[in-house]
């Protein structure tokens, strides 16, 4: 039995350094999360904004359920590997796997639209510091402003 909790407590470690480097990246950088479930607009102006995208919000928390459902199944595996137990019938592996990549059809679709609809050609997402000399009060403007 001692085997098991040494899984289980080998994939909770391994879960809590993945949370806590998430964690590290959001306090670094709070829109982090913002930009990665946001798609690039340009809206009349020619300005380019971002726009919550249901379809990535979809595939994020689908993520999380997958990561959940494989680190469970992981620590089984372990146990039964470390317990010198036989595997047990991975035959449907493919099935359940395909399954769960059935998740993130709706960002896959939305992708081909706009390929096909041809929203996606020219975009191109400007780098951090293209986006900051565009933002208002960027800090070449307030630099400016200081000096005369």
């Amino acid at each position: 039995m001692i085997i098991f909790w040494v899984a289980f407590s080998l994939m909770v470690v391994l879960f809590l350094a993945c949370v806590s480097y998430v964690a590290g990246l959001l306090r670094c950088e709070p829109q982090f999360l913002k930009e990665a479930l946001s798609e690039l607009t340009y809206c009349q102006e020619g300005r380019p904004v971002l726009v919550p995208s249901s379809s990535r919000l979809i595939a994020f928390i689908g993520l999380i359920g997958i990561l959940s459902m494989d680190a469970g199944i992981a620590t089984v595996i372990l146990y039964r590997l470390a317990a010198d137990r036989a595997l047990p019938d991975l035959a449907g592996l493919n099935y359940f796997l395909l399954c769960q990549a059935g998740v993130f059809a709706p960002y896959a679709v939305n992708k081909f639209a706009e390929a096909v609809s041809g929203k996606a050609v020219g975009l191109q997402y400007p780098s951090r510091e293209a986006r900051a000399r565009q933002a208002p009060g960027s800090p070449e403007e307030r630099a400016g402003s200081l000096r005369g």
